[in-house]
């Protein structure tokens, strides 16, 4: 055992060697808060969909594999990432920045969350399946270790309450679609298309933070097993919604910011039809990089900070995105945790929104964030070493010390309870 704990610490200090910036730019504030414009290069921020980067459909009979986020599956059927579906830490945070413009601090930060949360630890490079489990990975070491000891890397399909949540875009509840949360329900994605194009001239961003606000709202009515955790909802469940409007949305000369188009949104999710949106279809797996479409600006990547930011105005609006907690067992039955018991009265629903207290509580929950319950004792090494470089940054921030949040309060919700309790997030 100590072997191997010793050679993932190798392994991710290898990593963190290999981006000598990371924790420099984390340091700095990665991701800048302060609107500017770098200006737009078109040769810079075209995104190549020709050659080895044209579209080819996943192959699912070979064992490919797609999976809840619309933007991997796009990335992995042009050929930014591994066609097969299994990618490393570093082929996901390079892919994002390269193609949508993700700060490569953002990225990975994300990446290393996959491999603790859905992915195998000893796979050297360590790496995740964006769908379901697969063995179609040349990783050294990987599965070559009985699951008791390092588990069986399940992929982001599979991973409720850890990494993808309820109220998602498009997708729809673990507990309300008999466990497929990575299909796009049709419904869910008229939805945010009438948000985004029912009224001329509305604003993306308002779009989807309104449509994220709807969701939550939606989910507590339907769902009597709706869970939202510290970071499956408050962070990995908010922030896509915004990915949307500022990542998949189209930069030009004339508009530096963006426009996203009904066509460009219907090819980044994999929807064909309309323009009456009851006709619109989904073929699972299908996602598309639109033809002449330019990512953000370089120098002007979406970060960390910003997301965080974001999620601060989502809140802002709709309070309930943040409201830590659950139903009870029937629809709209939804209690709150005290975040004062949950972070041992370091944080409060007052004071949450206040100053650098959300990328605070965001950064605290990454860094003792608990790995999925298939995936073994080693991914706690991951967590430790994922702390070690958020670490130092919180600090910076004025961000209080968090020893760990209090799992034990989530045990009287029943989606938590259902999709393993505290072991679904890594406890014992």
């Amino acid at each position: 055992m100590k072997f191997l704990v010793y050679f993932l610490l190798l392994a991710f200090s290898a990593f963190v060697a290999g981006h000598p910036n990371f924790a420099k730019r984390l340091d700095s504030g990665a991701g800048d808060t302060i609107p500017h414009d770098p200006g737009f290069n078109a040769a810079a921020q075209l995104i190549d969909v020709t050659g080895q980067h044209a579209y080819v459909p996943p192959n699912f009979a070979a064992g490919d594999q797609r999976g809840p986020c619309p933007a991997l599956n796009a990335m992995a059927n042009h050929g930014y990432l591994p066609h097969n579906g299994w990618a490393t830490i570093q082929q996901y945070a390079d892919a994002s920045t390269q193609v949508f413009g993700m700060d490569h601090v953002l990225s990975t930060i994300l990446a290393i969350l996959g491999v603790i949360t859905a992915g195998d630890p000893l796979a050297i490079p360590a790496g995740f399946s964006m769908g379901g489990y697969t063995q179609n990975h040349g990783g050294l070491l990987g599965g070559l270790l009985p699951p008791l000891l390092v588990g069986q890397p399940k992929g982001l399909d599979y991973t409720h309450i850890a990494y993808e949540a309820d109220a998602s875009i498009v997708r729809g509840d673990f507990d309300l679609f008999n466990g497929d949360a990575y299909t796009v329900q049709p419904q869910y994605f008229v939805q945010m298309y009438n948000l985004l194009f029912g009224t001329p001239g509305t604003d993306a961003v308002n779009a989807m933070q309104q449509h994220r606000c709807n969701r939550v709202k939606q989910s507590i009515a339907e769902n009597p097993y709706y869970f939202n955790g510290p970071v499956a909802g408050f962070i990995t469940g908010s922030v896509p919604h915004i990915f949307v409007a500022r990542l998949f949305s189209n930069k030009s000369a004339e508009n530096h910011i963006g426009e996203l188009t009904p066509d460009i949104l219907k090819s980044l999710f994999g929807v064909k039809g309309g323009p009456d949106p009851s006709t619109f279809t989904y073929e699972f797996g299908t996602e598309q990089i639109p033809n002449n479409w330019y990512k953000t600006a370089i120098g002007d990547e979406y970060g960390l900070l910003a997301s965080v930011n974001d999620i601060v105005a989502m809140c802002s609006k709709c309070p309930i995105i943040c409201s830590i907690g659950g139903n009870t067992g029937s629809p709209n039955s939804f209690v709150g945790v005290d975040l004062g018991s949950l972070t041992g009265g370091v944080l409060n629903a007052g004071n949450l929104l206040e100053g650098n207290n959300a990328i605070c509580f965001a950064l605290e929950a990454l860094q003792i964030a608990e790995p999925s319950d298939d995936n073994g004792l080693l991914e706690n090494v991951i967590i430790s070493l994922l702390g070690s470089v958020l670490g130092p940054v919180l600090p910076t921030l004025g961000c209080p010390s968090l020893a760990r949040f209090n799992y034990s309060l989530f045990d009287s919700f029943p989606g938590y309870a259902k999709a393993g309790g505290s072991k679904a997030l890594g406890g014992t």
